[in-house]
């Protein structure tokens, strides 16, 4: 039976795998592998004392800078695992500015940036659109934001790795397809072995209403591209792997995941892309980004005989199934071959 469903009635909880949040206890071990270090860059009070006191504590090498020329010349001099950005620096505008800046700079393709602010969804939308991997509202829940801090810094490491072998999306920061080819081979053989279930989501992004402007100039739809991956991310768990497949259309890989736990990650990337439609002054206001996402999960673990190739080519079939009868979602059906 082919199974499909609307986004009002997915569940926004935690699939399968646990989240960052879970994952990640407060009271945890030093950091085993070399310093990373991160850039508190703000003129102000976030980040200030407490976001220092509360990275220096767990093992970060920090260093503070309050001007933006400060920032830049530290950036180059020695790249960032991450940098933490305040609302302001001096001498350079606004910190979403800041952030526009440091994203154009090829340099800093996969160097992660946490943004804090004070505003609500609106500043957030902004900040992502802007460039940032993560907007964290001030002051930060403790450990909410080490586990925000270790997942960037562990994805900026994996990242840097994945770029030596041209596995990396210059314009987002996630794999492309080719890393999501083989970080997929990857999944499968460890889903074998420990015999877990495995999903795999495709997911296109459509504006919301239809028909609303999707191009623009090259800058505008790069924002585009760079405020969707990080809606992506804040959907994903820890665990799960994003990559850009095609323009507008990402995939992600979902360890440990069978079909129910893929239902609620389906909420969770549906969650994230509540009320994303968010002006800036002086820009015109991008359209709301709608996600439909095609699935395909293995409820014990894949096949010898099957590829990373076939899971993707289920899931891509699933979605073209999702579009065609105006659904958020839509399963594959392994049993009987449809989407």
């Amino acid at each position: 039976m082919v199974k499909a469903a609307d986004p009002q009635a997915t569940s926004t909880g935690a699939g399968d795998a646990t989240t960052p949040e879970q994952q990640i206890p407060l009271q945890d071990q030093e950091v085993t592998q070399e310093q990373p270090f991160v850039i508190l860059a703000g003129d102000g009070i976030w980040p200030g004392n407490a976001v220092e006191a509360l990275l220096r504590g767990r093992g970060y090498r920090l260093q503070s800078v309050r001007k933006f020329h400060e920032l830049m010349d530290l950036v180059h001099a020695q790249e960032p695992d991450l940098i933490v950005l305040g609302p302001s620096l001096k001498g350079g505008g606004d910190g979403l500015e800041t952030c526009r800046t440091l994203r154009e700079d090829e340099w800093l393709a996969t160097t992660p940036i946490i943004y804090l602010h004070q505003g609500g969804r609106a500043e957030a939308a902004l900040a992502l659109e802007a460039g940032a991997w993560g907007a964290v509202q001030c002051p930060p829940d403790p450990e909410l934001f080490i586990a925000r801090v270790r997942n960037a810094v562990q994805t900026k490491r994996q990242a840097n790795s994945a770029m030596r072998r041209g596995l990396i999306d210059p314009q987002t920061g996630c794999y492309n397809q080719a890393g999501l080819i083989t970080r997929l081979a990857e999944e499968m053989l460890h889903a074998r072995r420990r015999k877990e279930p495995l999903a795999v989501l495709m997911v296109a992004l459509v504006p919301f209403p239809e028909g609303a402007r999707t191009t623009g100039g090259r800058g505008e739809r790069e924002s585009g591209y760079r405020m969707a991956a990080g809606l992506l991310r804040l959907g994903c768990r820890r665990s799960d792997i994003l990559a850009r497949y095609r323009e507008m259309e990402f995939g992600i890989v979902a360890p440990a995941t069978g079909h129910d736990g893929s239902r609620k990650l389906v909420g969770r990337v549906f969650h994230a892309f509540e009320d994303t439609g968010a002006q800036e002054p002086g820009l015109e206001t991008l359209p709301q980004l709608r996600p439909i996402v095609g699935v395909t999960a293995r409820s014990s673990w894949p096949t010898e005989e099957e590829t990373p190739e076939t899971l993707i080519a289920e899931a891509l079939e699933a979605l073209m199934s999702a579009k065609k009868w105006g659904l958020g979602y839509w399963i594959y059906d392994q049993e009987t071959s449809q989407g």
